[in-house]
Formats: structure tokens, sequence, C-alpha cells
């Protein structure tokens, strides 16, 4: 009898302390999953930090070129003998940059979404659209009118398009400046990125342009 008051008892003291343990395990569990949480959100944190860090950054070195760029046109233009070189290449620099307005032979695309498409996707499109030009490689880009630079965004916000914080309307025309037949070839090719976009339904369509204008860029 004895014995098996004894057995009952260890057998309770052993579940209670079962249970103990898995309460304790639990708990720990809990508090390492909190500063698991505290730990990821800190470093989105840091994170968003550092690209603000690297806007600031970016837009300093921005206005640094332009001012350098100010003092070499103005040294060129006081010794323009023997400079022709350098003032083509500031040329150059300017168009790529989008200081100034650009005029020449290249192509006009219209982007017309599928009916019922995801603003984001439309969106992506219009990226893919633009990086498949500057692959083929070209002068200059717009889209509705907005120049494309290195800096410039296309996001959806709200149901709708911006491209450098601007609201662009449907359908979507994006021009582009270069050798007309190259970039033609270049984004039309079979298997290409505009074959991809237009299987989703949406419609694309590309005309060689003798002469096309893109002004400047509207927010230097």
């Amino acid at each position: 009898m004895k014995k098996m008051f004894r057995a009952t008892v260890f057998g309770i003291l052993c579940f209670i302390l079962t249970v103990a343990i898995v309460i304790q395990f639990k708990a720990t569990s809990s508090k390492e999953s909190a500063s698991s949480q505290s730990r990821a959100i800190g470093k989105l944190k840091d994170q968003i930090i550092q690209l603000s860090d690297e806007n600031t950054r970016m837009d300093k070195e921005l206005q640094k070129t332009s001012v350098d760029l100010t003092n070499i046109r103005t040294i060129v233009s006081e010794n323009s003998t023997g400079n022709k070189e350098k003032s083509d290449l500031i040329e150059k620099y300017d168009a790529f940059a989008g200081y100034t307005n650009v005029y020449g032979d290249g192509v006009s695309i219209v982007y017309t979404p599928a009916k019922q498409a995801n603003i984001s996707d439309i969106a992506m499109d219009v990226r893919y659209i633009i990086n498949e030009l500057k692959n083929v490689g070209v002068d200059a880009i717009s889209v509705n009118g907005q120049r494309i630079v290195f800096t410039s965004a296309i996001e959806p916000v709200k149901n709708k398009i911006e491209v450098n914080g601007k609201v662009i309307e449907q359908p979507i025309k994006i021009e582009a400046i270069g050798n007309s037949g190259m970039i033609n070839n270049g984004i039309s090719r079979p298997g290409g990125i505009v074959d991809y976009i237009r299987l989703s339904g949406a419609k694309v369509d590309i005309n060689q342009e003798k002469t096309i204008t893109i002004d400047k860029y509207s927010n230097l």
C-alpha cells in the first residue's frame, strides 16, 4: 500500500514537473519570438535610415555635378580654341542627364494595358519597356512628356501611374531618341519584352519617327 502511495505521489510530481517545464518553455519561446521581432523591426529601421542617407548623398552629388558643369562651361566659353571636344562631351552629358531638350529620329511606343489590368502590373510593364530601350541604347526617353533620368520613378499611386511624381494618363506614350532602325529591331525582336507584355493582352504599337522632341527634365 505504501509502495502504491509513493508511486502515485511520484507520478503526480512528475506530471507537475512536466507541466512546469512546458510552461517555462512556452514562456521562453514567447520571449525569444518577441525578441526576434524586435530585432527584425530594428533592422528594417536601420535599412530605411541607410536608404534615406543614400538618397540625400545622391542629391548632393547631383547638385555638385551641376555646379561643376557650370564651371566647365564657363572655362570652355572663355577658352574656346581647342576645346571643341570638351564642349561636345559636356553637350552629351547634359543630354544624358536631362539638362537640355533633345531632338532627333527615334521611335514612339503607345502602350495600352489590357482590360482589368492591375495598376502595379501596368507600372511594371512601362519599366520593362524603358529598361529594354536603355539596353538597346538610346539618347533620351520620355513617358507622356516626362523626361526619364537616372532618378526617375515610375510608381502606382492610388490607382494611377506617376512618373517623376506627376500623374500620367492612359494610353501611355513612350518616346525614345536614337537610331530608329536599331531601336525598333532591338525592342521588336521575337521573344523579347514586348512580346512578353503582349501575352497579357496589352497592346504595344511601335512606330519609327523621323523627328522627335523630348524636353529637358522638368524637376531640375
